[in-house]
């Protein structure tokens, strides 16, 4: 068992501003292992209770990953950012996890995307991983297996013709991997046809909130409301790991690696360089997709039947395990009491 980091490096950060990046070059994890396929599984340990408080970030791998690229935007309105300023807004996140030396995974909503928009290439050409987020961004759940694969498919269809490479991995919409394991397995073997496997996500944050309560602040020009956020988002992204963390000691009871749900949206591209660099200091180990994806933890078997959208540490665990309150379910309430409604993320 880890113990717990002293000091106030986050403190002494967020007081000290955002860690100042600039240019851009290639991240050197993005030449990392290329096989995805799992490897063997270390022993399981004997099942504990594990509070997130007891634990470090020492030696903890993880893997930033990046959702509703070209950009996030509310369900139903239209794009904020003209084509120029999405693709200003995308260099600037490259440039910064090119700084950190961090490979990140990136998945795109293919109809957010606009005659000669190139953030797929430059994305893909700085050495990140590409992925396919599906065309309209709609939940399994609402669709069907039937036309969420053929949705998906178009976007397969789209993001290799723009970046001129196959897509070897997708990001269920809203995490939500349909209703019940007919759904569920019915889209698996869809995405194996195109030769697309599942990334899931362990850490799911509620960073998106954030996000939009962000961008509010900016658009009010309101730099203290702003500053607060940011304050607040680093400490979510902080317990987040740490729960990431106990719930692997939990099961599959051991250290495995911690894949990172964020967006593409102002907040993350302003703030990724200070998160890194906090993780770094404190010992977390960045790695790339394949890397991760190779852990036999996510060839476990996904025994959760509900809609939602939860971490795949939540969905391998049976009715046998220790009981452990779902901590990234309780999340959102707080931040919507804090900093009022949000536009409305989707529906599953």
């Amino acid at each position: 068992m880890r113990l717990r980091l002293a000091g106030s490096l986050f403190a002494a950060l967020i007081l000290g501003g955002s860690v100042a990046v600039s240019g851009c070059k290639a991240p050197a994890a993005a030449v990392d292992a290329p096989s995805s396929q799992p490897v063997a599984a270390p022993a399981p340990a004997a099942p504990v209770s594990v509070d997130r408080a007891s634990v470090s970030l020492e030696g903890v791998r993880v893997h930033l990953t990046i959702d509703d690229v070209p950009y996030m935007t509310e369900r139903g309105t239209p794009m904020r950012l003209s084509p120029e300023d999405t693709l200003a807004l995308n260099q600037r996140l490259i440039g910064v996890l090119g700084q950190h030396d961090v490979a990140a995974s990136v998945f795109v909503v293919c109809d957010r995307l606009r005659e000669g928009d190139g953030t797929l290439a430059v994305w893909h050409q700085a050495g990140h991983a590409v992925g396919n987020h599906t065309h309209s961004h709609a939940p399994l759940n609402r669709l069907g297996p039937e036309a969420w694969l053929a949705d998906a498919a178009a976007c397969h269809e789209t993001i290799e013709g723009r970046i001129g490479a196959d897509v070897a991995w997708l990001r269920y919409p809203y995490l939500g991997y349909g209703n019940g394991a007919e759904a569920r397995d019915a889209a698996t073997a869809g995405l194996a046809e195109l030769g697309e496997r599942t990334a899931p996500v362990t850490i799911a944050t509620t960073e998106w909130m954030y996000a939009y309560a962000y961008r509010r602040a900016l658009a009010a020009d309101d730099r203290a409301r702003a500053d607060a956020v940011v304050a607040d988002f680093h400490a979510h992204m902080d317990e987040a790991l740490r729960e990431g963390v106990a719930m692997a000691a939990e099961v599959p009871g051991r250290d495995v690696p911690q894949t990172v749900l964020v967006h593409m949206n102002e907040l993350v591209a302003d703030e990724i360089g200070t998160l890194v660099a906090r993780w770094k200091a404190q010992g977390v180990v960045f790695v790339a997709l394949p890397t991760a994806m190779a852990d036999p933890v996510f060839a476990m078997d996904n025994h959760y039947a509900g809609t939602g959208g939860v971490s795949w540490l939540k969905r391998i665990r049976t009715a046998e395990d220790p009981p452990r309150p779902y901590w990234f379910g309780q999340t959102e309430g707080p931040i919507i009491e804090k900093w009022g409604p949000m536009p409305v993320k989707g529906e599953e």
